[in-house]
């Protein structure tokens, strides 16, 4: 039977893999990328001659049904990106929040442009002039905050991570006794990796709180989750 002290080591794959989830669906976007294809259709009309029958007024209640998802789909994305920011002290991060804010506004806008009284050709110029609007500033302004936000996410990540490295490292002489002499020095060498691997992941978070480059970003998140990997292996010996 392991002894409590060493209880630590095997609750380490549950805490990884909430960290490497939560680092995972940080960096996920929604479900709204699934509806590019719809939002594509949104905009095209194949046969002019549905501007002129009753199968236009059916497209129309169709797209305009697809417009407001996609508006729904946004503002939840912004959402989520909100409570994210609010949970910072990083003094930025009001400019994020504003920019969310303005965009949320805008979305409110646009609904209500679709929701009046309009015909189709309306509807595909509105959605037309929002699909832009989305490439040429919202996304490349979404992605900024995006990592923003898991430029601090990946720091508490490192912090937990120093914080079980070090619990390992106290308790060292105790998991030994667990192991057999030829296995001390293949558990050393998984202790001496994780530290290095946190090390590298500090460093690199902190060039990334600058330039908040998405793939700094990435490296420090899986040189974090290669740690956990060693002391994931390192609780498998002892058990």
């Amino acid at each position: 039977m392991v002894k409590p002290a060493l209880k630590v080591l095997l609750i380490i794959p549950l805490l990884a893999n909430g960290y490497l989830a939560g680092a995972k669906s940080a960096d996920r976007r929604t479900s709204l990328n699934n509806l590019q294809e719809s939002f594509d259709q949104l905009i095209t009309i194949k046969n002019s001659q549905l501007l002129l029958n009753e199968r236009g007024a059916i497209e129309l209640v169709a797209r305009t049904a697809v417009f407001n998802r996609v508006l729904d789909l946004a503002n939840e994305e912004l959402s989520d990106l909100k409570k994210k920011l609010e949970k910072l002290s990083n003094p930025d991060r009001l400019q994020h929040l504003n920019n969310i804010k303005e965009y949320q506004s805008y979305h409110e806008t646009v609904r209500g442009q679709i929701n009046r009284e309009i015909d189709l050709k309306e509807l595909v110029d509105i959605a037309a002039k929002f699909k832009q609007w989305r490439e040429t500033v919202y996304n490349k302004e979404i992605e900024k905050t995006i990592n923003f936000v898991l430029v601090f996410q990946s720091q508490e990540a490192i912090k937990t991570a120093e914080n079980r490295l070090d619990r390992i490292m106290r308790d060292f002489k105790i998991i030994k006794s667990y192991l057999m002499p030829n296995e001390w020095g293949v558990a050393e060498k998984l202790v001496d990796d994780a530290k290095n691997l946190i090390k590298e992941a500090k460093k690199i978070n902190v060039e990334a709180q600058t330039s908040f480059n998405e793939v700094g970003i990435q490296t420090a998140t899986q040189k974090i989750a290669a740690a956990y990997k060693n002391f994931i292996a390192i609780s498998d010996m002892v058990k």
